[in-house]
């Protein structure tokens, strides 16, 4: 009755909010969608949705106070504002998943291209440059240094630690390949993801409980719903936006279900984060862009789904964080220390919004 009762209010607060603010909006749908979960009073979620998206409830199905998570998950997607994915009809796999979990409102990408969110979240420091720059390297510590283990996977990649560009594969997306101390590891570690999770070496770490201390995901070009207009779709030009988000949702459905079912995951020693390196692409010859945390800008606003055995479902959370944010929670679940100076006091701690 009182988890029933507070799920009521967060739908009523959430709805009562004046949906002149977008976000305000996929929230609000999102704690509806929510309130309807089978077994309420108020009413249940379309079987066939639920069937599709989520073979059993994924979070919030231990208890413990203090949660002992040993792996960290991070899977990237690019270039879609927060808007364009929650709520959408293109995306019911993310959104049940969003309903079922959690999700930051108001959570923000470092900036744009995209290479500066993914050395900034591995760094804790934005990088001095603004432009796409294959010569760039990053000489300070990393996340990928600190942590006991890790292991990367990227979709479309033919080699480990790739440092050319395909029709898939962006090396700028591959954080691990502009770190200088990191060659030996990425050679062995930074690898391609494979075309079916029954012959990838990622569930089946997780299936036997071996996944590292920090594992980063990262579909290729087709799937990572980057809009790329080389990818096959099966549509005549113009293209949908829509198009490609339900080719990423489909992704997401078919690389993160075994990982819910896995041991790794069941134990209770797995949280997953699911984000977006940046918002809508900024036009071209911008010259870069520098978001504040929490910024609502379409080229800024990115959503973040917090996926793990403590999160209680339902979850709506505002901490108006960064991929910054979301680095200073995976070293404190993890146990590493932050290099000095990469976080300011007043970066937020997500965990005590997904119950971590």
């Amino acid at each position: 009755m009182a988890s029933g009762l507070a799920r009521s209010k967060i739908v009523h607060l959430l709805a009562g909010l004046a949906c002149t603010v977008v976000v305000a909006c996929v929230a609000a749908a999102l704690a509806y969608q929510l309130a309807q979960r089978p077994g309420r009073a108020s009413g249940a979620v379309p079987p066939s949705a639920r069937a599709a998206a989520l073979e059993r409830a994924p979070c919030g199905f231990r208890h413990e106070r203090a949660p002992a998570i040993r792996h960290v998950v991070w899977i990237w997607f690019a270039n879609e504002f927060r808007n364009t994915v929650l709520g959408s009809p293109a995306a019911p796999f993310m959104n049940v998943l969003a309903a079922e979990c959690g999700i930051d409102i108001h959570y923000s990408s470092l900036g744009q291209p995209s290479l500066v969110d993914y050395l900034g979240a591995i760094t804790g420091r934005r990088p001095g440059f603004r432009h796409p720059c294959a010569a760039c390297t990053v000489r300070g510590p990393t996340l990928l240094g600190r942590v006991r283990s890790w292991r990367a996977y990227y979709g479309g990649m033919a080699a480990p630690c790739q440092r050319r560009n395909s029709a898939a594969y962006v090396r700028t997306h591959n954080a691990a390949t502009f770190v200088p101390r990191l060659a030996a590891k990425c050679a062995r570690d930074d690898l391609p993801l494979g075309s079916t999770p029954s012959r990838s070496r990622l569930v089946r770490a997780a299936e036997a409980g071996t996944l590292p201390a920090f594992t980063l995901i990262v579909p290729g070009q087709c799937t990572n719903m980057h809009f790329d207009s080389a990818c096959p779709t099966g549509e005549r030009p113009p293209r949908r936006r829509s198009t490609y988000i339900s080719m990423g949702d489909d992704w997401l459905k078919t690389w993160l279900s075994p990982i819910l079912r896995s041991a790794s995951y069941r134990d209770g020693s797995t949280a997953v984060f699911i984000t977006w390196d940046e918002g809508t692409p900024a036009p071209a010859g911008s010259g870069g862009i520098s978001c504040p945390p929490g910024s609502q800008q379409p080229a800024c606003g990115v959503a973040l789904i917090g996926v793990s055995p403590y999160t209680p479902p339902g979850t709506v959370t505002d901490m108006h964080g960064s991929h910054f944010a979301l680095l200073k929670l995976t070293e404190r679940l993890l146990g590493v220390r932050a290099p000095g100076g990469a976080f300011s006091a007043s970066t937020p701690d997500l965990g005590s919004g997904f119950g971590l």
